[in-house]
């Protein structure tokens, strides 16, 4: 749990910087608002996991034998919250997309297939772990895709706003490699 509310925070504040690179204003606060409504489902699911693990580690500390069948029980009866919170999550990526398809962002066109959207980064990285041999390391890789594709996109925003001498908010002058 101590690591997941930074994450959230890291998270958030991430999606939110994203805003800086779409040029219109208008899109801008359709962006954020798109974010606000995908961030909420977002941190529900997660305080789910969060308490379904708690309830579990508590009642394996403390003798209980029906643990398991307990946990398995709540999440079987609330296991449509998870698709439901991804569908929530969705609609910031596909307008970010539709926006970077559009031209309407700092990158280029091109720019948003070569790391600066989460989406092209999780298909890529879905495909590498099709590759991948049977292994341990391969569930672990394929459960975190969104995760890494957050990194890798998180990454690129940050070496652009590096490399930016104008700031971000200077469009003419901003270049995805300089």
């Amino acid at each position: 749990m101590a690591l997941a509310f930074p994450g959230i925070i890291c998270y958030g504040t991430g999606l939110f910087a994203m805003a800086g690179f779409i040029k219109d204003s208008r899109d801008r606060k359709i962006y954020r608002v798109l974010n606000i409504f995908g961030l909420t489902p977002w941190l529900c699911l997660h305080i789910f996991y969060i308490l379904l693990l708690a309830i579990y580690a508590y009642m394996g500390s403390n003798g209980y034998q029906g643990a398991d069948e307990i946990c398995h029980a709540v999440y079987s009866s609330l296991s449509w919250i998870v698709p439901l919170s991804e569908a929530f999550m969705l609609p910031p990526f596909i307008y970010y997309m539709y926006l970077q398809l559009r031209g309407k962002t700092c990158f280029s066109r091109l720019g948003g297939f070569l790391g600066a959207n989460v989406l092209v980064n999780y298909g890529v990285l879905y495909v590498v772990s099709l590759i991948m041999p049977d292994i341990p390391a391969r569930l672990g890789f394929k459960n975190g895709l969104m995760s890494e594709s957050m990194i890798i996109l998180f990454a690129v925003l940050i070496i652009c706003t590096v490399k930016n001498i104008h700031g971000v908010a200077d469009e003419e002058k901003f270049t995805l490699i300089p």
